[in-house]
């Protein structure tokens, strides 16, 4: 069966559980007929191969059910961020073309007139008539054409893009490929999978579907919790799972205030990414968690390029690992040159075998745009060792450009990150008449009845002894909550600079 775990789990462990959320849990056998009673749905609104639909979703197992039933009745699939507004999930039903919006566990407060069809795990089985056969079915379906996902990117600094990685040539080589790319990142079906984040966003959804496809047992949070995160590993004692650099700040914030002793020794892998993370605490992280920590780099365009392990990474902090094997990465100028070990440039990568893994959904621009003959670049500056190695420096888009210099945000932060006082940082350029841009630091601090002008002479001191003096912030800004997205990446468009 095209070595996918997860049918192999419905053949001889039917009755074993596969999901657990917020409602309870749920068997192989209830997974897949819930499975098969979303493409009864699909058929039943006459929504047809190659066609589009979306779904607002709660963290659910449905949402496993409408992915996956997408997937064998050959649709794409747009997962909606569900704390959008109800314009910003218009647009995106709009630009995606879906013909159909499917719900779990949320409201949809929009204008759409297309058909909105809540589901229900117990439901869509009894569309399938039965949780008898189901195996049977879904074999019979492995060689049609697939479907997958119409990924849309967070839309941090503008609106969203839909991003359709290249597919397999059938529902059965999709399946196995995901089941491939998990075992290749160490997502190989062992133990238990614990979702922290949505699964609305590429990294959680799709590492938690590949480990699940190589049967393993998914739990998934409704929403993060730093205690209820360490409590969920100790219950199900949680082999995999991945988090992002603001949950580890919090974890380790958890340890310290409510002295944190769950029994965590069941990790063996801990993925982390979607931001840059401080040096300082990830540092902190292997020393309690052990050397579990696997960081990656990649996006939703691409998934995974990059990974480095624990061990690795003591021995050259700050990288995120050399490329996979099938990734190749180089570092070049504005014009496309190749530029030395140890020099800052736009990160590219080539993918073997795939001179286009991936296209932005109806805009062909903005997809020559990231292309240079077979190499891709996803707008990351960094640098690569004499090893090979790389390090990230930040984003294009990100770059403050002060009287000539060029500054990364990111390094910023991680300084004032590490910083005990500071729960959360973003660093930004300011127009200047004297200097084109200079550096603005907004503060979210851990105690928000905190003097600001004795944290902010902290702060300067602090960073003066860690960064050249032209990285220096020149303005100060405290809020009580900087916008994120349950993902980590921070929501740029709401903020409020002054």
């Amino acid at each position: 069966m095209h070595d996918i775990a997860a049918l192999e789990k419905l053949r001889r462990h039917p009755n074993e559980s596969a999901v657990v959320d917020v409602l309870g849990a749920y068997s192989w056998r209830e997974l897949f007929a819930g499975t098969l009673g979303v493409m009864h749905l699909l058929r039943d609104h006459d929504v047809g191969a190659g066609s589009h639909v979306a779904i607002l979703s709660a963290n659910r197992v449905e949402y496993f059910q409408a992915l996956l039933g997408c997937l064998l009745a050959g649709v794409w699939l747009t997962p909606l961020n569900r704390h959008l507004s109800a314009p910003e999930v218009d647009y995106v039903l709009a630009d995606s073309q879906a013909q159909l919006l499917f719900t779990a566990g949320c409201e949809y407060g929009g204008a759409t007139a297309m058909p909105v069809l809540p589901l229900v795990s117990g439901q869509l089985e009894q569309l399938n008539g039965s949780t008898e056969g189901s195996l049977e079915q879904i074999c019979g379906l492995l060689q049609g054409e697939p479907g997958g996902t119409l990924m849309y990117t967070s839309g941090t600094t503008g609106k969203p893009k839909g991003v359709k990685r290249a597919a397999a040539g059938n529902v059965g080589e999709t399946l196995a490929n995901w089941c491939r790319l998990g075992r290749g990142i160490g997502l190989d079906g062992s133990g238990c999978h614990l979702v922290t984040g949505p699964l609305y966003h590429a990294a959680p959804g799709l590492y938690a579907l590949y480990d699940l496809l190589n049967g393993c047992r998914v739990v998934l949070m409704p929403s993060f919790d730093s205690g209820q995160c360490l409590a969920q590993i100790q219950r199900y004692r949680v082999t995999h799972t991945h988090l992002v650099p603001t949950m580890f700040v919090r974890l380790l914030r958890e340890r310290v205030e409510q002295g944190a002793s769950e029994d965590l020794s069941s990790l063996q892998l801990v993925l982390h990414g979607a931001a840059p993370i401080a040096p300082d605490i990830k540092q902190q992280m292997i020393a309690w968690w052990g050397p579990v920590l696997v960081e990656y780099w990649g996006a939703s365009e691409s998934g995974i390029i990059t990974r480095v392990d624990s061990a690795e990474w003591l021995e050259h902090p700050g990288t995120v690992g050399k490329p996979l094997p099938q990734y190749e990465l180089s570092v070049r100028d504005q014009q496309f040159g190749k530029l030395p070990a140890g020099v800052i440039g736009e990160l590219y990568a080539r993918r073997e075998g795939q001179a286009r893994p991936f296209a932005y959904f109806g805009d062909e621009a903005k997809t020559e745009s990231c292309y240079r003959d077979d190499w891709f670049s996803l707008g990351d500056m960094g640098w690569l060792d004499e090893l090979g190695y790389a390090y990230i420096a930040d984003r294009r888009s990100n770059l403050i450009i002060s009287g000539g210099v060029n500054i990364y945000p990111a390094e910023v932060e991680n300084v004032l990150l590490a910083h005990p006082a500071v729960a959360d940082v973003v660093v930004v350029g300011v127009d200047d008449a004297e200097w084109g841009k200079t550096v603005h630091a907004i503060i979210q601090p851990v105690d928000a009845s905190a003097l600001q002008d004795v944290l902010l002479r902290e702060l300067h001191d602090f960073a003066a002894g860690r960064l050249a003096k032209f990285k220096l912030p020149r303005s100060w800004e405290f809020v009580p909550q900087l916008p994120r997205y349950e993902s980590g990446k921070l929501y740029r468009s709401q903020l409020s600079v002054r």
